[in-house]
Formats: structure tokens, sequence, C-alpha cells
């Protein structure tokens, strides 16, 4: 489906569902989000964005000042120290989605042991 189905169908859902909330969290700094929400706020709904990236502040190129000048509450957090200080291992995770959250903190250490 690519990103940008993703992106569409986040929004398409973030508008669908508006009856049932009255704050959406979007996960994301993509400035594709602008126009669902500035729907969401021209229909008095309260729009909260997390930005997940390498590093704090976020080395990410798809982190919109825009989007971030819209929303209600904005917060970034380094994916290194979100996986790997509060993942809950013992919450009933699948060991092979574990696998994979273990692979990319290594992944993100590797990468930044190479630019030190």
């Amino acid at each position: 489906m690519g990103e940008k189905g993703v992106d569409i169908g986040i929004a398409v859902d973030m508008i669908a569902k508006m009856p049932y909330y009255d704050v959406a969290i979007l996960v994301s700094g993509d400035a594709d989000f602008l126009p669902v929400v500035g729907y969401l706020k021209d229909n008095l709904k309260y729009v909260y964005q997390f930005s997940i990236a390498k590093g704090v502040p976020p080395s990410i190129r798809h982190l919109s000042p825009h989007l971030k000048g819209k929303v209600d509450c904005f917060a970034s957090y380094d994916e290194e120290e979100l996986l790997g200080r509060y993942l809950m291992r013992d919450s009933g995770i699948p060991p092979e989605i574990v696998d994979s959250i273990d692979a990319r903190i290594c992944e993100l250490r590797n990468s930044a042991g190479s630019k030190s």
C-alpha cells in the first residue's frame, strides 16, 4: 500500500471515528497530516502529536514545524530509549516481535556508534 496509503488510511480513520473521541493522538511528524489536524481542530477536537525518532532533539527529516504549531500538545521521544527502557517485555509480547525490537535497538545503537 505504501507510506502515502497508510497516511490516508490514518487520516480517514481519524475523521470517521470523530464522534467517539475528544482527543486524537497522532504518532507522526509528517506534514501530510496538516489537513486532517486542521479539520479536527475546526471540529473542536484536541490533537496531541508525538514523534519517535533517533535522538532528542530528533534527527528526523519529516518533523514538520507547521504541524507542531497546529496541535494542542507536542512531544518527541528517542526511539532507542522508548524501546530499550520502557518496553514491558513481560507483558505478553510474542517472542518474534521482541526479537525484532531487539534487532532494532542494536541497529540504533550501531548507527549511533558509527557517527561518534
